[in-house]
């Protein structure tokens, strides 16, 4: 029931700073044109530019409400197209991550609980705080200079197959890894005190039984949850690692037309970010009922 206020709310928010940005669409078609202040004038008047704010606002909503999001400045593409051509290349890169992601996070999250307080416990912890705190830019960069400037092993940008994925998908999920794993293991910790485990150590079931039969399932709802969160973070994240390896997905469309003031373009992709972040997370809530089968939607 939230979804149609956050996108509301979103693309409210999305509109309002583009609108009181310095500058308007009118200006950037005409830049570098030369043209005169009453040419600008009059093309302001002709896009509906000179009303007021709600008034613009209002033609705005009923424009995205019938699935207009407008043209775009610089190609005169409608933006929903363009988006629409981008997106493949932006979902296979956050997917990619989120393969790895979390896999990899939940079972260093077990491990480090189970071996709590032991060294590979502080190794795994003090993997999961370098994780979460690179920079996203800076260790694009890095492995690019590693594989593809000394080492030649992998191409640094383009997209087109696996191995133009990797160290893009490798640097998002690297940065959800840690998240995974500290939400893993706090979960896993205690799962573990429950008393319904120790019931499990004192009728003497195998440890493999207790900790992936009965503890780690019920350590995964948290997971699950923490999964749509992630989604939203890599979505934003793989705007700037797209950037970095020039994958020509929406995230480098949404910074070059940050650059040359596209503002319809970069309204849409705002809203369509939103978009699939609400349609994730339904999809988790849906899948709490798979990981535990206590829940129940009414």
């Amino acid at each position: 029931m939230m979804a149609v206020p956050v996108l509301f709310g979103v693309a409210t928010i999305a509109f309002a700073l583009m609108y009181l940005l310095p500058g308007d669409p009118a200006s950037a078609m005409l830049a570098k044109s030369g043209a005169s202040a009453e040419q600008i004038a009059e093309l302001r008047e002709d896009m509906g530019l000179d009303s007021p704010f709600h008034v613009q606002y209002l033609r705005y909503l009923g424009s995205v409400l019938q699935g207009d999001l407008g043209r775009s400045i610089v190609s005169q593409e409608p933006v929903l197209d363009l988006l629409l051509s981008r997106l493949p290349t932006t979902l296979e890169l956050v997917f990619a991550a989120l393969i790895v992601a979390v896999p990899v996070g939940t079972l260093f999250g077990v491990v480090a609980a189970v071996r709590k307080d032991q060294w590979i416990d502080r190794a795994l912890v003090a993997f999961s705080s370098v994780g979460v705190s690179v920079p996203a830019f800076w260790l694009g960069l890095m492995l690019i200079l590693v594989f593809s400037v000394h080492l030649g092993w992998l191409p640094a940008f383009g997209a087109g197959g696996v191995a133009h994925l990797v160290l893009p998908a490798g640097v998002l999920a690297f940065n959800a890894i840690g998240t995974v794993m500290r939400t893993a293991r706090t979960s896993m910790l205690d799962v573990l005190r429950q008393d319904y485990i120790r019931t499990a150590w004192a009728k003497g079931l195998t440890k493999p039984a207790i900790l992936y039969r009965h503890a780690l399932r019920n350590a995964l709802v948290p997971v699950v949850t923490i999964i749509g969160l992630q989604f939203g973070w890599l979505v934003s994240g793989s705007f700037i690692v797209e950037a970095v390896f020039s994958r020509q997905g929406i995230g480098l469309l949404f910074i070059n037309s940050i650059l040359e003031r596209d503002f319809p373009v970069v309204q849409g992709a705002v809203l369509l970010a939103a978009l699939m972040y609400v349609v994730l997370n339904l999809v988790i809530d849906l899948l709490y009922v798979i990981v535990d089968p206590r829940i129940r939607y009414d």
